[in-house]
């Protein structure tokens, strides 16, 4: 049998692509973070996903509105108690967050399921501030260094009507429902269309995926509080913002940490200028102020958009600022 023959031109371009691709970097990277806090580096940021996920933690689900001056816009709001459960089905296996007793001593002493203020806020036709506590809270009645004037302006822009278990403010803009129970804050545009939401418990029924409520965690370990503020994201809605990062421009279904840290470079997620903003496609966008440092991990999935977020236990204030846009962004 005749062995085949090579031109000489075919082993020449075998060994100049050898070369070639032997000669490239190949780089590896490291995770973002050790997810060990026992290793944590100089300045690393901080994913507080873990605290969610922990079964040794207590989480407390936005869940009712006890009380509502709609005067003042500030009400009392009562957190349900829950902890992490599992489910399996032949080999698979799932957690949710279910209803839990209170575990204090003595009993009676502390509320199972606390009630803490609430407030929400027009403060000009547009943005409409609202604010949550996770804890109680003295007022030092210090002023914004995020508002022009120090304090909020008044808007009297909003109508306010009394619905069947639910509050309305509406006005050219568009309008906002507060529902009592299940408690939820809604945005809609002036033609009625849901722009986005809270989530609710009860809201994940329809689906078997483990999805996270607005709420709070409490850490076993030191009573540490964390805030996931989880708002609804419609069908092919885009979501761009958070300050200089990296990545895809289109940042729903990332994780993104915010935190100041020399990037060292273009091929890795920190960032040096972290900004708790997002602008959505859907003709909105949402500001977060945190009472404590700026750590404030984003997660945006397909059932909805996260802040997840650390917060002072001894100050517990969390601001968000939903501003709709004047028209669509495409």
């Amino acid at each position: 049998m005749k062995r085949p023959t090579f031109s000489p031109f075919v082993f020449k371009a075998l060994g100049c692509a050898f070369l070639c691709f032997s000669q490239m970097p190949v780089f590896g990277q490291l995770p973002l973070a050790s997810g060990d806090r026992r290793q944590a580096l100089l300045n690393e940021p901080i994913d507080l996903s873990e605290d969610f996920r922990n079964f040794a933690n207590t989480s407390f689900l936005a869940d009712e509105l006890v009380s509502f001056d709609p005067a003042t816009g500030r009400g009392m709001l009562r957190w349900q108690r829950g902890v992490y459960k599992t489910r399996q089905a032949i080999n698979n296996m799932l957690a949710f967050v279910r209803e839990a007793e209170g575990n204090e001593f003595p009993g009676g002493e502390n509320e199972v399921q606390p009630v803490l203020p609430f407030s929400v806020e027009f403060v000009t036709p547009r943005p409409v501030r609202l604010r949550v506590m996770t804890g109680t809270v003295v007022d030092s009645g210090e002023e914004s260094l995020m508002l022009a004037q120090g304090v909020p302006g008044r808007d009297t822009s909003w109508r306010y009507s009394a619905l069947e278990g639910r509050h309305r403010f509406p006005n050219a803009g568009g309008s906002v429902v507060i529902r009592k129970k299940p408690w939820r804050v809604e945005f809609y545009k002036p033609d009625g269309k849901l722009i986005s939401k809270t989530n609710h418990l009860s809201d994940n029924n329809v689906t078997y995926t483990s999805v996270l409520p607005f709420g709070f965690v409490r850490r076993s370990s030191d009573y540490f509080r964390s805030v996931a503020a989880v708002f609804s994201l419609s069908p092919g809605e885009k979501i761009y913002g958070m300050g200089e990062h990296l990545k895809a421009l289109n940042k729903r279904g990332q994780t993104v940490v915010l935190g100041g840290d020399d990037a060292n470079g273009v091929m890795n997620e920190t960032m040096h200028k972290p900004i708790p903003f997002y602008l959505s496609s859907n003709g909105y966008g949402l500001f977060c102020i945190p009472s404590d440092d700026l750590l404030v991990p984003l997660t945006l999935r397909r059932s909805g958009g996260k802040f997840r977020l650390s917060d002072d236990p001894c100050r517990g204030k969390i601001r968000w600022r939903v501003i709709p846009a004047a028209s669509r962004i495409r």
